[in-house]
């Protein structure tokens, strides 16, 4: 009895690892990539931003409308797409100026539209100070996500 279960468990254990196989083989291509543009009439000193969820990175390319200037690393730090809390979002920081202050920003999504607004934080005492609040400004984006 026992040699009669030993082939069909091989054979169980082999199906599930090609499966497993060709699963995580074929992972990269559902990475989750998002890239937006400005889309506002008025200029705007951010141009385009890349996001990358799976590595937690945004590129935020700066500079006077439509010319790029200079390319800002930023970490994600919150990525919603389950629509739980209403439509999806994403919020990162970005280092701005000082070693005590950070540029935060969050992209959503309102029906069609994306936008982004964004905020100068000062650290004073490890305490989050408000330093400026910018307006909302919409964002033509592509991608996978969501």
């Amino acid at each position: 009895m026992r040699a009669f279960h030993l082939p069909l468990m091989k054979a169980i254990i082999a199906r599930v690892a090609i499966l497993l196989f060709s699963f995580f083989a074929s992972a990269p291509l559902y990475a989750s990539e998002l890239i937006c543009v400005y889309s506002g009439s008025g200029k705007y000193w951010i141009n385009q931003i890349r996001i990358d969820t799976n590595t937690e990175t945004a590129e935020i390319d700066t500079g006077p409308y439509q010319s790029k200037v200079a390319t800002v690393q930023a970490h994600l730090v919150y990525s919603d797409k389950s629509r739980l809390n209403g439509y999806p979002a994403l919020a990162f920081d970005a280092p701005a100026g000082q070693p005590d202050q950070r540029n935060v920003f969050k992209l959503f999504r309102v029906m069609d539209h994306w936008w982004l607004i964004n905020a100068g934080i000062k650290y004073v005492n490890d305490a989050p100070t408000l330093l400026a609040l910018g307006e909302s400004v919409p964002f033509d984006c592509r991608g996978n996500w969501p």
